[in-house]
C-alpha cells in the first residue's frame, strides 16, 4: 500500500529561496515520493519563483503566488499600532500572506488524495514520508 498512495506536500514560503531548495533536495531523497509539491509563495520577489522552475526535480513541483509582501510591510503596521494604538487604526492586511492561508491555498489546489505539509525551516528525514504512510497502513 506504501508505494502507491497519492500524496500532495505544500509548503508556504516567504523570501527563502536557499532553505526551500533545500526542503525539495531532501523530498527528492524521500524513500517514497510524493505526487507533486506545491509551493505557496508569498515573498517580495521572484526569486522562490525562479526556483521552482529552475530546480531540477523527480517530483512535479507546482508554484503559487499568495500576495506578495514588501519590505518592513509587518513591522511597519505594528509601528503603526505601538504609535497610534488598535483602536484608532483599521485593521490592515499586508501584500503577504500569513502562513496558514498559503498553505491552504496550497491544500486546494492540491491534486492528491493525502496531504503532507513542511514549511522551509523543516527537513524531512528519508523516511518520513515512508513512516507516515506505514501510520495510514496500520489505520
Amino acid at each position: 500500500m506504501a508505494d502507491n498512495i497519492d500524496i500532495s506536500v505544500v509548503i508556504p514560503t516567504l523570501d527563502n529561496p536557499d532553505a526551500l531548495g533545500k526542503v525539495i533536495s531532501k523530498l527528492n531523497k524521500q524513500t517514497i515520493l510524493p505526487s507533486e509539491i506545491i509551493v505557496s509563495d508569498s515573498s517580495s520577489g521572484n526569486e522562490i519563483e525562479n526556483l521552482v522552475r529552475e530546480t531540477n526535480s523527480k517530483i512535479k513541483t507546482v508554484y503559487l503566488r499568495q500576495g506578495r509582501a514588501y519590505k518592513y510591510d509587518r513591522f511597519i503596521i505594528k509601528l503603526k499600532y505601538l504609535i497610534f494604538g488598535k483602536k484608532s487604526l483599521p485593521i490592515e492586511k499586508s501584500g503577504r500572506t500569513y502562513p496558514y492561508e498559503a498553505t491552504n491555498l496550497g491544500a486546494h489546489k492540491a491534486k492528491s488524495e493525502w496531504l503532507a505539509f513542511l514549511d522551509t525551516t523543516t527537513m524531512p528525514e528519508d523516511l518520513w514520508l515512508e513512516n507516515s504512510c506505514n501510520i495510514l497502513k496500520k489505520q
